[in-house]
């Protein structure tokens, strides 16, 4: 597969990705991250981005004033593609880990997760652990016919849901931490 380049501007602030792993940015469950990670107030915070694939996540946040950032994969490739992700945009605020979640023990203002559903469901006492008080959590990866099932998951366990944005298929979902 040939690698592209994309080009994004978040915070107006342009920023590049070379694909190698999911998140280019094109599928539906990133672009809703992507705009919840726009309208957020990230300036000086901790931000954690799971399955962090290209990187594009953690990218966007350090763009929006993260200054924490770390992300994990278990994939090397995707771990590799974000650490050359992050180089390309001269970033130094954002820590790359190659494994699951055992690899990553701190808390966080912000976490964000576009994976796969049952990951999503599986990693819901982690998330809620690795979050700060007061802390946002972005979900993405869902698809809509699950969307009812992980919400009523998440709110069960202490998380508040603020909002979902609908894609075609898939659903995006902001929780804050009670």
């Amino acid at each position: 597969m040939e690698n592209k380049r994309f080009t994004y501007t978040i915070n107006n602030r342009k920023f590049v990705i070379s694909n190698g792993a999911f998140g280019s940015g094109e599928h539906e469950t990133t672009k809703g991250c992507l705009k919840l990670i726009g309208e957020m107030n990230l300036n000086g915070k901790s931000f954690l981005d799971i399955g962090c694939g290209t990187g594009i996540l953690s990218i966007a946040a350090s763009m929006c004033g993260a200054e924490n950032i770390v992300g994990f994969d278990i994939s090397y490739k995707a771990c590799v593609t974000s650490k050359l992700n992050i180089i390309a945009n001269n970033l130094d605020n954002i820590y790359i880990a190659c494994g699951d979640n055992n690899c990553i023990k701190s808390k966080f203002d912000v976490i964000v997760a576009n994976i796969y559903v049952d990951i999503i469901l599986n990693l819901l006492e982690y998330n809620f652990q690795s979050l700060k008080s007061e802390g946002e959590l972005v979900l993405s990866g869902i698809p809509i016919e699950d969307a009812y099932f992980v919400k009523s998951k998440y709110i069960n366990s202490g998380f508040k849901f603020i909002r979902a944005i609908y894609h075609e298929d898939f659903v995006t979902m902001l929780y804050k931490k009670l």
